[in-house]
């Protein structure tokens, strides 16, 4: 996707679906590294600092990225760093 393009997240769908497999999942135009995504489920603990009660929750299907790269930035200029989308 080049400078001034539609954005799209790929990934988990609306309908619990995904999109198709050779879909970019980066999140950063002209973008060049490397990236990693994973799409995770389970159970997380919710403590209570003061009663030290906890509750077990279900999340479904978080969505963790990285990249690590270079892009071409608004102002014209390549720059370099490593991101993260939690």
């Amino acid at each position: 996707m080049g400078l001034g393009g539609e954005l799209h997240f790929y990934g988990p769908t609306p309908d619990g679906s995904f999109d198709p497999i050779d879909a970019l999942p980066i999140t950063i135009a002209d973008f060049t590294g490397m990236f990693g995504l994973a799409y995770i489920s389970g159970m997380c603990t919710r403590t209570n600092m003061e009663t030290k009660k906890t509750e077990r929750f279900p999340f479904n299907g978080a969505d963790m990225r990285f990249m690590k790269g270079a892009y071409l930035g608004e102002d014209g200029k390549v720059h370099n760093g490593a991101y993260a989308f939690i």
